[in-house]
């Protein structure tokens, strides 16, 4: 199944919505309430979150530029894979390198890309896993931080805002764009590299 015309959410079949922003930014929480927001009207998805995926992967990886480049290459692994099932994947991952985002858009013919931008003063403030206060290895910080440039949604998260309303947004953008949108399937643009 997939869009029809009619942009009724429920008739949403495969597809990739990756948040990106720093530590602190809200991306778990915004996953979360999107997901929340896509069961509500009928929608199989699934969340991919950046301390899950390390976790489940073993924990072999560390946070210096290189092991960042590695994890999110893992993560695109696994959303292909299963938005080709017909899942729709939620992304919440930080790092956010041109060159990873720009794949993003040539393999997954369903994708949204949403930014939450917020100053870094914020995010120190904010920080509830007290990454900001590490000596080494911190995006914003130690490591360079790309701000995406072809966001289809961007939120500034300076001032906190309800989730609920943002993930309306971003279902909002998502039933737009992917509207008309050819489905995905394992035959997509890069399934063949070598993650």
């Amino acid at each position: 199944m997939g869009f029809v015309g009619s942009g009724d959410v429920s008739e949403v079949s495969g597809g990739v919505i990756w948040i990106t922003g720093m530590s602190a930014a809200g991306k778990t929480t915004l996953g979360a309430a999107v997901r929340s927001r896509l069961r509500r009207d009928g929608v199989c998805c699934v969340c991919l979150d950046g301390d899950m995926v390390r976790e489940a992967m073993g924990g072999d990886l560390g946070y210096a530029e290189a092991d960042r480049m590695v994890q999110i290459r893992r993560i695109q692994t696994l959303s292909r894979h299963l938005s080709a099932q017909g899942l729709v994947v939620i992304v919440a991952a930080l790092y956010s390198h041109p060159d990873l985002l720009r794949w993003n858009r040539t393999a997954f013919p369903r994708y949204v890309e949403v930014y939450l931008q917020a100053s870094l003063e914020a995010l120190k403030r904010r920080d509830p896993k007290g990454v900001y206060g590490r000596p080494a290895d911190v995006v914003g910080v130690h490591i360079p931080w790309r701000p995406p440039v072809d966001a289809d949604v961007r939120f500034d998260t300076d001032t906190l805002q309800a989730p609920e309303g943002m993930a309306d947004r971003v279902v909002q953008a998502m039933t737009a764009k992917w509207s008309g949108a050819r489905p995905p399937s394992s035959h997509v643009a890069g399934a063949g590299r070598n993650d």
